[in-house]
């Protein structure tokens, strides 16, 4: 008798488990939201995009401090304080300093290039574009993001295209190592250029060395 029973339960338990499989199977789901979906096309999405924004300059208000005032003439450290500190006072800063964090600057900037590339200046609400202070201000915090990473690193990888894709990612930072590498290169060249005048660079045409 015992087992009439348990047949039946093995094989509705078996069942549920081949239902689960399929189900996480699925790859269709209301869950996500694709970028081709997300539009910001309304006074309230440019708005909550900013205050996202806002947001995450919060995350690097403290470093902002310390990366400008540590290494002014008005502020010293003493032997008390924390390495990433000294390291800053004495710009010896390492890549695991507490501080030392592009990513976070570029999550700034990735968010900007998102919004301003996303955004529809031309909606209009009682014969006002009601997403262009928006717009505005989100430039300009991207620009002073900017501004504060070249204060702090000397050199940025200028992006102005959202990055929403692994691919699109590795393709910029490949584009990036290849521009450094020519750089580093174009001393060596130039040394290796004949020295013209100004005169004999007009009368000849030879303007790659003229400055030189």
């Amino acid at each position: 008798m015992k087992l009439k029973y348990i047949i039946p339960a093995a094989m509705l338990a078996m069942a549920s488990v081949l239902t689960s499989c399929e189900d996480m199977m699925d790859l269709k789901s209301d869950s996500y939201v694709y970028d081709e979906d997300n539009k910001l096309d309304s006074a309230n999405d440019s708005l909550y995009s900013a205050m996202g924004i806002l947001t995450q300059l919060q995350k690097i208000g403290e470093r902002y401090v310390l990366m400008g005032e540590l290494r002014g003439d008005l502020m010293s450290v003493t032997a008390d304080a924390p390495v990433s500190m000294q390291e800053i006072a004495n710009f010896n800063v390492s890549a695991s300093n507490t501080y030392n964090a592009k990513r976070d600057y570029y999550g700034i900037i990735n968010n900007c290039n998102y919004a301003l590339a996303r955004m529809d200046t031309m909606v209009t609400e009682h014969l006002n574009r009601v997403m262009v202070p928006e717009y505005v201000a989100i430039k300009t915090l991207r620009a002073w993001t900017y501004l504060q990473m070249g204060l702090t690193y000397g050199r940025v990888q200028w992006i102005d295209r959202p990055i929403l894709s692994l691919r699109r990612a590795r393709w910029i930072t490949r584009l990036w190592n290849l521009t450094r590498l020519l750089t580093s290169w174009l001393p060596i060249w130039s040394a290796t250029q004949p020295t013209v005048s100004p005169i004999m660079a007009r009368s000849t045409g030879w303007t790659a060395a003229a400055s030189l």
